[in-house]
């Protein structure tokens, strides 16, 4: 079995309202991580609409702080 890791860390510079992304590939290609980030994306927005939920993705929750900017999207409707 071959193990892939993608991993991206946010740290916000407040005393100076920076922010800086790091971010570590360890074993994809280009056009695997494109591919990836767009069904990342699709997934994320069809939650957000309430049309899917997750069942075989596990997410940890490390903080947990109330959305400030929360996108009005449009629902599909059944």
């Amino acid at each position: 079995m071959k193990l892939q890791t993608y991993t991206i860390s946010v740290e916000h510079d407040i005393e100076n309202n920076k922010m800086h992304i790091h971010r570590k590939n360890d074993g994809f290609s280009a056009i695997e991580l494109l591919g990836l980030c767009a069904m990342i994306q699709h997934e994320v927005l069809d939650q957000m609409r309430g049309t899917i939920k997750p069942h075989t993705i596990t997410r940890e929750v490390v903080k947990d702080e109330p959305a400030n900017n929360v996108l009005d999207l449009p629902c599909k409707k059944s």
